[in-house]
């Protein structure tokens, strides 16, 4: 207080007035409900009174050590002092929130220390200040340790809740939130409006044009300066109110998931304002009599009454939730409790609604998809409840009722094969359950009953069939024309491809080889793809920009078509027809669309756009999966067999080992002998030895020990969705292998196009990573093998932009443009126009019609 209220403060009975006014005015507030009325809010009571016991113990330790001229006799194990760190110890552990107690006592240590200081030049003061701060830490040590050993298991332990769902706030994001926060629970210490559980908002909404957030920033500041003008104990207290509400700001660690919550600010307010309050109105009546009492008891009646309606509110849990979702209607979490909610009073219809709400937000919140496969199970369509189970269960997949539930519902639907695999995981996960186990020997006795069809065709294995339509892709470039389901553009009659393996190149003897490289590439993939009877597949080959004075990719892909014919048959496979084997497509780009690219500055004078091919390549795809890759790049047997069992994850992107081959390719004659002796060479390194591959050996995923121990039966055991390298993905030959859910392509946008293509291959990597996808990198025997050829004659290669900077804009934001000099994103894949009409032909070849 000031010289005003010196009078009444010197008077105890007085000062006991003004502080019996505070209690009221505070402790009746709407603000105290929640950590009365709501189960999870009532530890903040408890830690309250603690708090407020550690304070008063301060308090009289102080009063038995008050410095003079800013000299004191440290007294660290005196008994209140002993006795206030017990309790802050005991208040820290039933809510860390009073972490913030310790600074906010020893602020009030300091201030101590600096009013006892003779008053003179600011900057002498403030030296004999310092000269007293090691005997106020050693006075304090005791409260130190007692606030060390409460935070340290809280910063390690309490990370916040459905990490899959925590915004990744910037430093900047984090201080409007904190400064947003502060002014917040002032303002409703004055006009208690929107009170409720929790107030949340998107990362995204945190920014600093918004009124709330930049304009709370300058309330703060505004407020700083009018402390600074009003004198020491004014920045003190607000210094202390800050740091009393410091553990809940969110600013160090993850733990705050919200962007606000009433509770939070109640030991700030009970233990400093309760106090800051009494001091003010001994300022403002100094000689209290019944007007001023009158007064007290008027707003005291005003806030009791709205209190009342509050609780009311309260009482109903139903009624708390409907409240938060209204005050925060982009919080994910509160969207599921309202739905779940619902779901219990049996209104099933109103809670898919919210629990959709809740995926929207949070695509990856496990709860939310449990919840909707009931909302959806009680209204009869078992079938979309499956489907959402099914989504869960891809999300976390080590979850045992996700695998039962998922199993069932398989079960109930006839679909025995399928339900087997969910419910042969679930026994794994919890052997003990009785449940899993009855249900799999159920399934396992309706499966020995069912009577074999009258007829076979394809093995199942090899020929899944699915329910998804094929994507319309154009037939010239800049004009889409819908592919209805069995026409030429995908190669299939009914079914959508599997994968679709996409390539690019042009017949310019690029480096040397070049024909032989990509027959050898043709021939040895479709020859494993027919071994494996790994039909659903469609080869896409992007002939770019092809020279004139040379013949076109077509007869070089049909004689490698031709030779990976060799020593299989259809018969082995169940294959009634050509249309059952893979489908081979070339799609060619004429010279007018390089042309026109390079008239509008998006090329340089290189003849081969790579990733502009590759996009059209990914645009023209219709696979459920994509993998993009290069002409000069052969496949191991090990990896062929791990893509023909068909279980790829559609949360995660795929990379591979590289293994380098420094031996000129040949076109096989018979690929099972020239694929054993390819793998050969590319498994015994000494073949490397003087050449430009020797370097390559350390940099392979299999030399890292974290991917192995992640992936190393990843290869042969497939992939359980729960590998990934700790905190990255690994970066290196990205260009030669990069596999992918198709609409996980179409999101990002796929490659830029740029007239460079340094750090081009690893920017899909940054924007999948960005994207929240999982890395997974296949090892040996997964691996692919580079064809030899000549090096450094790429003259797109050229470094433009920092890599680094590069993949950090990918990150943030794949859809954005990254460079001036890229070609519009939204564009990506498509092209027009030109001096030859811009005009892409495809042709569809599949062996046996060499005609096309």
């Amino acid at each position: 207080a000031s010289a005003a209220g010196a009078e009444s403060l010197a008077r105890p009975s007085v000062l006991a007035v003004h502080a019996v006014g505070a209690v009221l005015l505070l402790g009746v507030h709407p603000l105290r409900v929640e950590p009365l009325a709501w189960a999870s809010a009532m530890p903040y009571e408890l830690s309250t009174l603690l708090a407020l016991a550690a304070s008063l113990c301060h308090l009289w330790h102080r009063s038995a050590a008050r410095p003079a001229d800013g000299a004191f006799r440290p007294r660290p194990l005196g008994p209140w002092r002993l006795a206030g760190a017990a309790l802050t110890l005991l208040a820290c552990n039933a809510k860390a929130a009073a972490l913030g107690l310790a600074p906010a006592l020893l602020l009030f240590d300091c201030l101590v220390v600096w009013e006892s200081l003779p008053h003179g030049r600011f900057v002498g003061r403030s030296l004999r200040f310092l000269r007293a701060v090691p005997f106020l830490a050693l006075d304090a040590f005791p409260l130190l340790v007692a606030a060390l050993a409460a935070a340290w298991p809280a910063f390690t332990a309490s990370k916040g809740p459905d990490p899959e769902c925590r915004s990744d706030f910037g430093w900047w994001q984090r201080c409007l939130r904190a400064c947003y926060m502060v002014v917040l629970y002032l303002v409703q210490q004055v006009w208690p409006k929107d009170l409720c559980v929790l107030h949340a908002m998107p990362a995204q909404d945190i920014t600093s044009s918004s009124w709330r957030f930049g304009g709370a920033a300058l309330i703060l500041v505004a407020l700083v300066a009018t402390a600074t003008r009003a004198g020491a104990r004014s920045v003190f207290t607000l210094v202390a109110y800050v740091a009393l509400l410091s553990p809940t700001l969110g600013i160090v660690t993850d733990h705050i998931a919200e962007t606000a919550a009433d509770r939070y600010c109640h030991i700030a307010a009970m233990v400093l304002l309760a106090p800051a309050l009494s001091g003010a109105l001994a300022i403002a009546m100094p000689r209290p009599g019944p007007l001023a009492a009158g007064a007290v008891l008027a707003v005291v009646a005003l806030e009791a009454s709205s209190v009342r309606s509050l609780v009311q509110v309260w009482a109903q849990p139903s009624a708390v939730i409907a409240r938060a979702v209204q005050m925060s209607p982009r919080y994910y979490r509160t969207r599921y409790i309202l739905g779940m909610d619902l779901l219990n009073s049996g209104r099933a219809s109103e809670a898919e609604s919210q629990l959709r709400s809740s995926l929207e937000l949070c695509p990856r919140f496990s709860n939310s998809f449990f919840g909707l496969t009931q909302a959806l199970f009680n209204l009869k369509r078992t079938a979309e409840a499956s489907d959402a189970m099914r989504a869960g269960v891809r999300h976390n997949p080590s979850n045992f009722f996700g695998q039962l539930n998922l199993g069932m519902l398989l079960q109930q639907q006839g679909r025995h094969g399928e339900a087997m695999g969910f419910l042969t995981t679930a026994v794994a996960l919890e052997p003990s359950d009785p449940d899993a186990p009855r249900a799999l020997q159920a399934v396992k006795k309706a499966l020995a009953n069912k009577k074999p069809p009258a007829s076979t065709t394809a093995p199942a294995a090899a020929r899944p069939t699915t329910t998804q339509k094929p994507t319309p892709k154009p037939t010239t470039i800049g004009t889409p024309k819908p592919a209805t389901i069995g026409s030429s553009a995908s190669g299939r009659s009914g079914s959508q491809p599997y994968l679709s393996i996409v390539a690019a190149s042009r017949n310019d003897g690029y480096a040397g080889r070049l024909e032989e490289r990509l027959v050898a590439h043709v021939a040895l993939l479709y020859h494993q793809l027919l071994q494996h009877c790994f039909g659903d597949v469609e080869i896409v080959l992007v002939e770019w920009n092809p020279p004139l004075e040379k013949p076109g990719l077509k007869a070089l892909v049909e004689d490698g078509l031709k030779r990976g014919r060799h020593g299989v048959s259809d018969s082995a496979c169940g294959w009634k027809s050509e249309e059952d084997r893979p489908a081979v497509r070339l799609v060619t780009v004429s010279a007018g669309v390089h042309k026109t690219l390079q008239d509008e500055g998006w090329l340089g004078q290189a003849p081969m756009a790579e990733y502009f091919a590759k996009n059209l390549g990914i645009r023209r795809s219709t696979g459920r999966f994509v993998l993009v890759t290069n002409p000069d790049v052969v496949f191991s047997p090990g990896l062929l067999g791990f893509l023909a069992r068909r279980g790829l994850q559609k949360d995660a992107f795929y990379s591979a080992s590289l293994r380098f081959d420094a031996q000129w390719p040949e076109r096989p004659s018979i690929p099972d002998d020239y694929l054993r002796e390819l793998m050969g060479r590319a498994t015994n390194d000494t073949h490397l030895q003087g050449t430009e591959y020797e370097k390559t050996v350390g940099h392979r995923p299999e030399a890292y020990q974290p991917a192995m121990d992640s992936f190393g039966q990843t290869c042969t055991k497939g992939d359980d969705g729960k590998g990934r390298i700790q905190g990255g993905y690994w970066d290196f030959q990205a260009g030669d292998f990069m596999l992918a859910a198709r609409k996980q392509w179409l999101d990002v946008l796929a490659y830029p196009e740029t007239s460079w293509t340094f750090g081009i291959d690893s920017s899909i990597l940054c924007k999948f990573f960005g994207r929240g996808l999982r890395n997974v990198v296949l090892l040996p025997p997964c691996f692919n093998v580079h064809q030899h050829h000549r090096i450094r004659e790429n003259p797109n290669a050229r470094r433009v932009v920092d890599p680094e900077h590069l993949c950090t804009l990918c990150k943030a934001d794949p859809k954005q443009r990254l460079d001036p000099r890229q070609r519009p994103p939204d564009l990506w894949g498509t092209f027009g126009g030109g001096a030859e009409g811009g005009i892409v032909e495809e042709v569809i070849l599949i062996e046996g019609q060499p005609d096309g």
